[in-house]
C-alpha cells in the first residue's frame, strides 16, 4: 500500500509539474487544473482520514507534537 500510495503521490506532484510548463502564459487555466488537483489531495486526505485513523493519530503525536515514539501506544 505505501508504494502504491507514494506512486500516486509521485503522479501529482509530476502533473503539476507538468502543466506549469503547459500552461506557462495561461494564467486561467493553470488555476483551473490546480484547483482541480487540489480537490484530489483533500480527496486522500479524506481517504487517509477515515481508512486510517489509528495511524495518523499516531503520526501527528510523533511528528507534530514531538513525542516520543516509543512511548506512544495506539
Amino acid at each position: 500500500m505505501r508504494v502504491r500510495s507514494a506512486s500516486i503521490l509521485l503522479a501529482l506532484f509530476a502533473f503539476q509539474l507538468g502543466i506549469s510548463f503547459v500552461f506557462q502564459h495561461d494564467e486561467a487555466r493553470t488555476i483551473v487544473c490546480l484547483t482541480g488537483s487540489a480537490w484530489i489531495y483533500r480527496g486522500m486526505a479524506a481517504a487517509l482520514f477515515l481508512f486510517d485513523r489509528e495511524r495518523l493519530a499516531r503520526y501527528l503525536d510523533v511528528g507534530l507534537l514531538g513525542r516520543d515514539a516509543n512511548r506512544v501506544t495506539r
